[in-house]
């Protein structure tokens, strides 16, 4: 279980040694958290990737728990164009068929046409195969929708996912 907290920041390290753990730590499931800049989503979100995690451990099941942000995941895949180490193909596959998926920012990228392709295979993939996924969005799926300019992912999204708003400001002691 290590491995996995070690994939991510130093901020988000930080802050899991800061809050207090859960004494049950969430069930894994689809997921849309949204709220406002500083409310807590990618805390609650990782707890969720800690939970994965801890089942996965316990169950002795093989797969990946995987966290990044939207911006990051587009990002990796351009920089996978003419890249003879890792395709785009590979880095859809991986992120579509993990164990365990968080995607944060979701809406903070630039929606481009590619960014719309990108984001509806990997949701899709993972909706059809019933994927445990958990979303952070600064925005409610009608906002999402308009800014991307197309509902097939958070149409996905309001099938399968519990939507989750988040208010206030989340605080480290």
């Amino acid at each position: 279980m290590p491995s996995v907290i070690q994939k991510l920041s130093p901020r988000i390290q930080r802050d899991l040694k800061i809050i207090p753990i859960p004494t049950k730590l969430p069930q894994m499931c689809n997921m849309y958290i949204h709220g406002e800049v500083g409310t807590g989503k990618t805390i609650d979100a990782i707890m969720m990737l800690l939970g994965a995690a801890m089942e996965r451990y316990l169950q002795n099941r093989q797969g990946e728990i995987l966290y990044m942000s939207v911006p990051e995941l587009i990002t990796e895949i351009q920089d996978s164009f003419g890249n003879h180490e890792t395709t785009r193909h590979e880095i859809l596959e991986r992120f579509s068929e993990a164990y365990f998926l968080i995607l944060d920012d979701l809406g903070a990228e630039k929606p481009t046409e590619f960014v719309m392709t990108m984001l509806y295979l990997i949701i899709n993939r993972r909706y059809e195969n019933m994927l445990p996924t958990v979303i952070t969005s600064n925005f409610d799926l009608d906002t999402l929708a308009s800014r991307l300019g197309d509902d097939r992912v958070t149409s996905r999204i309001e099938r399968e996912y519990i939507i989750k708003h988040k208010t206030g400001k989340w605080r480290r002691i």
